[in-house]
């Protein structure tokens, strides 16, 4: 039975199963739904804390703090005469004359992170400003009308400091990426109840903690403490959601056909494959190469061929499904780019024609395509299954091994299907089957003829591919 008539059968015995524990427990209610609020309180504190970093350190105007030598001055006056201009800065407000006669609506900018030179400012006000020295300024003054105070403001988190705020919310999320490592697995070791409460308790005292700390490296390690114990909490409640143990939650590689080539030893005997699904990709590469060849394969065969992808089976299958279910009408394309009556084809398209059509219209090659489709269509149907959201473990696990029971069981089937497929479509292309190129066709059994041989070797072949 194949895999496809297995599923069937398996699907519909599963849908006649009773749900014994929702029997027990009894569906979605009261209860339930309280318990799914309670739950979903716990979120509210972590998106507090990722989103906090907008209320800690928002945009807020600052300048140069006036000495006690200016306090004649208003504070509009003191920035507009401490503060040089920043290059390249310039807003529409004021009307100025340049010498091409063109007038311009422009604002200066002043640079609150540098003033002139304090004593020579007040020893000549009217001293040239493109000579005047410049200096750091020492304190910085804040605008305080929205907020009142920020981590900006507390620890003169601006110019050369600003790069601080970055990295406060960079060690937030970095307690919270490990918070979910480490927590997951402890709440595994020691019970999710037990971990969940310490991490409320964790995240509980640090909030206040973090209000109190009075230097910016304990803010830091604070919140840091309290982003742990964040994802701690984050990764215990989906676990607890989709009833999940942290010790299978681990990348799987279901649908990677190359992951699965490491258990496999030597090239010799799937050297065959790798001709096979190489033919494939250039005959891909061939027609995508150009709209015309594109164009034709597409009224021809009315599809359009699939590109193989290193990382997919659904991606080999659906590209060897598509050369297998119109391989007449390719090699009938590849005969019209091959044609050297046609003037108005280039040589590298008449070439790449040269080359591919003895590699399609190949006993082998034929074969190889047949096998490969009947195997993939299996795994493809299996693979599916696996990347479904309704997917089960039990159910998957079933699958699985029936597709290794149908390779293993139908494996002398699968072979002869194979074998015949390449005959009749050799014959319906007129293609010698007999032909083996610089191989010498040995006879294995006395009473065989050299054309059941070459059968047969072709048969072991495509066995062997079986055994890699």
């Amino acid at each position: 039975m194949l895999v496809s008539e297995k599923t069937k059968v398996l699907n519909e015995d599963c849908d006649s199963t009773v749900d014994f524990t929702s029997s027990v427990i009894g569906d979605f209610g009261k209860w339930q739904l309280r318990m799914s609020v309670m739950m979903s309180l716990l979120r509210f504190p972590v998106a507090w804390f990722l989103l906090e970093i907008i209320f800690l350190a928002p945009p807020q105007r600052f300048w140069c703090q006036k000495p006690e030598s200016f306090e004649v001055y208003s504070d509009a006056e003191w920035r507009e005469i401490c503060c040089p201009v920043k290059p390249c800065h310039y807003y529409l407000n004021e009307n100025i004359l340049f010498d091409n006669n063109t007038l311009f609506i422009l604002q200066k900018r002043n640079n609150p992170c540098v003033i002139y030179d304090p004593d020579v400012l007040k020893n000549d006000p009217d001293f040239d400003r493109r000579f005047m020295p410049v200096v750091d300024c020492p304190k910085f003054v804040y605008d305080k009308q929205v907020f009142n105070s920020t981590i900006t403001s507390e620890w003169d988190l601006v110019c050369s400091r600003f790069w601080l705020v970055h990295l406060s919310q960079c060690s937030m999320m970095c307690g919270v990426l490990l918070g979910g490592v480490v927590f997951g697995g402890m709440a595994d070791k020691h019970g999710r109840k037990n971990l969940l409460m310490i991490c409320i308790a964790i995240q509980a005292v640090t909030s206040f903690v973090l209000a109190a700390v009075f230097a910016f490296w304990q803010f830091l390690l604070v919140r840091f403490i309290l982003a742990l114990a964040s994802g701690g909490i984050d990764i215990q409640q989906q676990l607890e959601k989709d009833v999940l143990d942290i010790a299978l939650c681990r990348a799987q590689g279901y649908d990677k056909p190359r992951q699965c080539q490491v258990s496999m030893e030597g090239c010799n005997e799937k050297s065959e494959n790798v001709t096979c699904f190489g033919t494939v990709e250039k005959l891909y590469s061939f027609f995508s190469s150009s709209t015309q060849k594109w164009q034709l394969l597409k009224e021809k065969t009315g599809k359009k061929l699939k590109r193989l992808s290193d990382i997919r089976w659904s991606a080999h299958y659906k590209s060897v499904t598509v050369v297998k279910e119109n391989i007449e009408t390719i090699v009938s394309s590849l005969e019209h780019f091959q044609d050297p009556t046609k003037a108005n084809l280039r040589v590298d398209t008449k070439s790449g024609a040269n080359l591919l059509l003895p590699a399609v219209c190949d006993f082998t090659f034929l074969t190889y395509i047949q096998f490969w489709f009947s195997i993939l269509k299996e795994v493809n149907l299996v693979q599916q299954y696996l990347q479904s959201p309704k997917m089960t473990l039990d159910t998957g696990i079933i699958k699985l091994n029936t597709l290794n029971e149908y390779l293993v069981t139908e494996r002398t089937t699968i072979v002869d299907n194979v074998v015949t497929f390449g005959i009749k479509k050799s014959n319906d292309m007129d293609i010698n089957v007999e032909k083996q190129g610089r191989r010498k066709v040995k006879r294995t059994m006395p009473d065989e003829s050299a054309h059941d041989a070459g059968l047969s070797i072709k048969k072991n072949n495509v066995g062997q591919c079986m055994n890699a």
